[in-house]
């Protein structure tokens, strides 16, 4: 299924999951995030879902690039995740304009 939806450098990051686990999470880490963007831009899946890649980097949030247009989404959203627990994963995308986002027991907080 990635193959059919995902990206080059989104198949590359499963293919370094260390076991089964940790491949589960990093397919719903990237799918998450391609559904909340797509619902943050109000496409849904009329969007091609390889049109754009999720990018993961230990020491910042989450970054989306596009493959077929030249635009930096990420000059205008702003993305965060959260793992609840092994099971789920909260992905969140607002306006760059916002500063913070933080999430306190089971709330999105959006910080101006």
């Amino acid at each position: 299924m990635a193959q059919q939806f995902f990206t080059q450098k989104e198949c590359g990051f499963l293919k370094l999951s260390k076991n089964s686990l940790d491949r589960k999470k990093r397919f719903f880490k990237i799918w998450t995030m391609k559904e909340c963007f797509l619902k943050a831009i109000g496409e849904g899946l009329s969007r091609d879902l390889s049109s754009f890649s999720v990018e993961f980097n230990q020491n910042s949030s989450p970054k989306i690039s596009s493959t077929s247009e030249v635009e930096d989404l990420n000059c205008i959203w702003k993305f965060k995740q959260y793992e609840i627990d092994d099971d789920y994963i909260l992905s969140v995308a607002c306006a760059r304009k916002i500063e913070k986002i933080q999430m306190v027991g089971s709330q999105i907080y959006a910080h101006l």
